[in-house]
């Protein structure tokens, strides 16, 4: 059979299938199947089916037909799970591509709820937990809540004015895998979630609330009713749908995440999402090569040559006293002298703090009665007013004590500001009216305490 005829096959299934999105499947579930199979689905010749590709544990599951192993790996390359298999002589091999759609059919099936059968195929939940990645564990909290508004506030603002309404790079550090399957137990998000996703009042805009009904909608993920709230689209999908929205043909997204099997996931949940809009995304390494990519050193080396038209968007977790943390906190010390460098001509930059439940030290740090550690919070603050430069502070405690900065040029702080303001109140509006309530969110702007030099922002 040729490759147009197996694109044609894959075709009759609704779409053409990635490999990416097969791959992550395989591997997810520790399924061997044949490059003629895969082929079979993703269209092409199985001999050219992995060019380019690294050979790495996580595509060893694709295998040859007539030893079951992947064709040239060495063991260090093969997954041990895959090599435990082999050597265990165990047929569990997908053989042809009838069989390999059957069960992506199934795979996928597991996530439909009543209301979808019959319909379009959801993206696979099962997809939706990465257990290496750590924001499964908070993803759709009322720090995302906050947070994904004022990304979505800022984003609409700079899309409306220039120079970025014409171009707009947004770079993303600790991307996460885009969406996520909220686990049955956890009461606490799901109550809050089925708050956000409850009909606003009237003629409310409630920012967060419309993009997730667009993009989960758009994967099947949609609830039924607000007991259904299962899923949360992560800032990645959310930034995408913004940067799509506004109908711009430059516009930028480049995504930063460490693990890799969480970038997999990404690229799949993003090419489900937004199919039509992947050449402005791209998630880095754009070569695939089964290892760690820190963005936070890749942020700290390139920030210096980024200019005004770009947007850095950058999520730690809490590490902001401990001793432990000084290397990373030293980072964040280069990423703002780099940033402050470029003078009028910097990058905007929107900084996530968290300090859990440690509430005084998260009341000294903001209030500014802390003792100061190296590149902490207060060091950090110090570094950017004595730059001359303003930024708008947003500062929230929902079960955990929550902060950003938002840097942008001088001229948009207060419109921008007020525009965050307005947002942020929607939302905890919002909330309360339907039971989860919130205590208001602070948006202040903290300026530096002598006047501004030339050429501040």
């Amino acid at each position: 059979m040729g490759s147009r005829q197996w694109a044609a096959d894959s075709r009759k299934e609704g779409r053409l299938v990635r490999l990416d999105d097969i791959v992550a499947q395989l591997n997810k579930r520790k399924q061997r199947a044949t490059y003629g199979a895969v082929a079979g689905v993703v269209g092409g010749w199985p001999r050219w089916l992995m060019k380019g590709r690294a050979r790495c544990p996580c595509y060893s599951w694709v295998v040859a037909k007539h030893t079951g192993s992947p064709t040239g790996y060495a063991e260090s390359q093969i997954d041990p799970d895959c090599r435990s298999q082999i050597d265990r002589g165990l047929p569990k091999v997908i053989e042809d591509a009838a069989s390999l759609r059957a069960w992506l059919h199934e795979c996928s099936r597991t996530c439909l709820t009543s209301d979808q059968k019959g319909g379009r195929l959801p993206v696979d939940c099962n997809l939706m937990h990465d257990r290496a990645n750590k924001a499964n564990n908070v993803a759709g909290n009322g720090g995302d809540l906050v947070k994904h508004t004022v990304y979505l506030a800022v984003l609409r603002f700079l899309l409306g004015q220039e120079p970025w309404r014409s171009k707009l790079l947004v770079r993303e550090c600790h991307a996460g895998q885009g969406a996520y399957r909220i686990p049955e137990g956890d009461s606490r998000r799901h109550r809050l979630l089925s708050c956000l996703y409850s009909s606003p009042a009237g003629s409310s805009r409630v920012l967060l609330h419309d993009v997730q009904k667009s993009i989960l909608g758009t994967l099947g993920c949609w609830p039924s009713g607000a007991e259904g709230a299962h899923c949360y689209a992560g800032s990645p999908l959310i930034n995408a749908y913004t940067l799509a929205e506004s109908h711009g043909d430059s516009h930028e997204l480049e995504l930063y995440e460490l693990l890799p099997e969480t970038r997999r996931i990404l690229r799949s949940v993003l090419a489900e999402a937004q199919p039509e809009a992947h050449q402005f995304w791209s998630v880095l390494p754009k070569e695939e090569q089964c290892k760690e990519f820190d963005g936070e050193a890749h942020i700290a080396r390139e920030i210096k040559d980024w200019g005004k038209q770009n947007l850095v968007l950058l999520d730690p977790f809490a590490m902001w006293r401990q001793r432990s943390d000084q290397a990373k906190r030293d980072r964040y010390g280069a990423i703002i002298d780099g940033l402050v460098s470029r003078g009028p001509d910097a990058p905007s930059l929107v900084l996530f703090w968290t300090w859990g439940k440690a509430f005084p030290v998260a009341d000294a740090d903001l209030d500014g009665t802390a003792s100061p550690v190296p590149n902490g919070y207060a060091e950090l603050r110090a570094k950017l007013h004595k730059a001359g430069f303003a930024f708008i502070l947003i500062r929230w405690r929902w079960e955990l004590q929550f902060a950003m900065w938002v840097v942008v040029p001088a001229d948009h702080v207060t419109a921008l500001r007020d525009a965050i303001d307005c947002h942020c109140r929607l939302l905890s509006d919002h909330l309360t009216r339907h039971g989860c309530g919130q205590s208001q969110v602070e948006v202040t702007i903290d300026l530096p305490c002598r006047p501004r030099p030339s050429g501040g922002r």
